[in-house]
């Protein structure tokens, strides 16, 4: 049985079309989940809810696209370039299931097809088949994964990485 993604509750949330008050307050505890803090969540919410009932939208899109504007206020752009002489290391945090292992192996590929030597370290080690999803990606896109033994220390496998 697979996990639904904030991603995929979010479409279910706006794929139902109806559009009241339940919708709002389901769309503050999707936000809330999804590690936004329930602060903004509300704020975010309240000002959507005020926008639509404002300018009278009701349809999914329209408030889609707004929510989206109101997010992307809060998103920072870092553009950054690589130095060729130089190992760099990324490291990805963020809570349990919002996608570490799935960007890392996405940020490796895209590295990759850009002509750059690219080695994954599987250091989330407590994770229950953290390595073993690294390893898959790793296979799939053709690049190496350095990894150690369940529970083992995080560091020694990034040192190890490094290293390589």
């Amino acid at each position: 049985m697979s996990k639904i993604t904030f991603a995929q509750k979010l479409k279910g949330l706006f794929s139902k079309g109806k559009i009241d008050e339940d919708f709002f307050e389901e769309l503050t505890d999707l936000l809330v989940e999804g590690d936004i803090g329930a602060k903004l969540a509300f704020e975010l919410t309240g000002s959507l809810e005020k926008f639509c009932r404002q300018n009278k939208i009701y349809e999914q899109n329209a408030i889609l696209d707004e929510l989206e504007r109101m997010l992307c206020g809060f998103v920072n752009r870092a553009d950054f370039e690589i130095d060729d002489s130089k190992t760099s290391i990324f490291m990805l945090l963020g809570v349990n299931g919002v996608g570490k292992t799935t960007t890392a192996a996405k940020l490796a590929g895209f590295l990759k097809n850009n002509g750059k030597k690219v080695i994954l370290a599987a250091a989330d080690t407590f994770r229950a088949a953290a390595e073993e999803q690294l390893e898959m990606h790793g296979q799939k896109l053709g690049i190496r994964v350095v990894s150690h033994q369940h529970g083992s220390d995080p560091s020694a496998v990034v040192f190890d990485a490094a290293q390589a």
